[in-house]
């Protein structure tokens, strides 16, 4: 009886996540500029080895969460010591051949019974931006991640965090009919505020909220036809854009092996020239197969129907019993950037990441 309840309650919690994401309608992103959409893409969580329905969740609680208050949960992950340091490579290939590849370093340090600091790095590039226009882009960016947590009751933690981010990005594209050259060179930051409710040892509740600019220096020229020479128009656009991340989710361990994810997020962005909102629905899972091992899985749908899948595997190098463990996590997902898919189609991602405890 008491699973059932637990069952239900869940449940309800899907229904009310799916309530929340379908309100955020919006219209298509198709005639948005690349730079809108491309933002909009890099607010989905794609840097981390996971499966995107728990990873992304502000209920899963371990550092590699969405939610900042996350970072201070122990006991909980096979990686439980003072600290940890992790490197990690990520690849996207694109249905047209175009490939995103992207590294990352973070690692977090207990500060005793002060709280958890965690630090993070992640560069993107693009080696081969052959669009499905022909055109070929360049992307080249430099992030930079900071989060604090603290348990400040046996069940409640609270947690900050802090993200800069340096982009630049030359794309071609097409504006009434004219091929358009198109550089931006981007800076950005963003503060969040998460936290996390542990009512029942087998429930999790999670939010944040957060809030970010984008300054862009956006120029570029236009070739338009005309007589035996072509003209070129320039362009130059200095722009503030500003961004709002709401996100609520929970977390069930429906049996000792088996837990459950589900969360609603809500993102918009908006400046001088458009505003873009868009509502996500997320949920995951993992299997606890052994000590040393788990499979993980998840999904995503938005408000416009884009649809992302992924899975992986996680498995504990290291003995039971050990001092030290280290991690191997691999994952795949499908389509994780839906929002740059008419530019170079649909992605694969594939992941892989060493994590080393101390």
């Amino acid at each position: 009886m008491l699973k059932q309840r637990q069952g239900w309650r869940f449940a309800l919690a899907v229904g009310v996540c799916i309530l929340v994401a379908s309100r955020c309608w919006a219209d298509d992103l198709s005639s948005e500029p690349l730079e809108v959409r491309l933002w909009l893409a890099m607010s989905r969580a794609v840097s981390s080895t996971d499966a995107i329905g728990r990873e992304a969740s502000v209920a899963y609680r371990s550092p590699s969460s969405d939610n900042p208050a996350a970072t201070d949960v122990r006991g909980v992950e096979p990686v439980n010591e003072r600290g940890f340091f992790c490197a990690g490579t990520h690849h996207i290939v694109f249905s047209d051949g175009a490939w995103i590849a992207a590294g990352d370093v973070n690692g977090f340090i207990r500060l005793n019974n002060a709280g958890t600091v965690s630090l993070g790095y992640i560069h993107i590039g693009l080696p081969d931006g052959m669009t499905l226009q022909g055109f070929n882009d360049d992307l080249r960016s430099n992030d930079f991640l900071f989060k604090y947590g603290r348990q400040i009751h046996p069940d409640i933690y609270v947690g900050v965090g802090f993200r800069v981010s340096d982009l630049k990005l030359d794309y071609g594209d097409l504006f009434m009919g004219a091929p358009r050259s198109t550089q931006d060179h981007s800076v950005s930051g963003s503060f969040t505020l998460g936290g996390l409710w542990r009512p029942s040892p087998n429930w999790t509740i999670g939010a944040l909220a957060g809030a970010g600019w984008i300054r862009s220096d956006i120029g570029g020229v236009v070739h338009l036809p005309g007589g035996p020479v072509p003209f070129s128009a320039p362009f130059q656009l200095d722009l503030t854009t500003r961004t709002v991340n709401a996100k609520t989710g929970f977390g069930w361990r429906a049996v000792p092996a088996l837990t459950l994810y589900v969360d609603a997020q809500y993102f918009r962005l908006d400046n001088s020239m458009t505003s873009a909102d868009t509502g996500r629905f997320y949920f995951g899972g993992d299997i606890r197969l052994s000590r040393r091992a788990s499979l993980m899985a998840g999904s995503s749908v938005d408000t416009r129907t884009h649809v992302s899948a992924s899975s992986g595997l996680s498995i504990n190098l290291m003995k039971p019993g050990m001092l030290r463990s280290t991690l191997l996590k691999l994952s795949y997902q499908y389509n994780p950037l839906p929002e740059i898919r008419q530019e170079f189609g649909t992605g694969n991602l594939v992941s892989a990441t060493m994590v080393f405890s101390f």
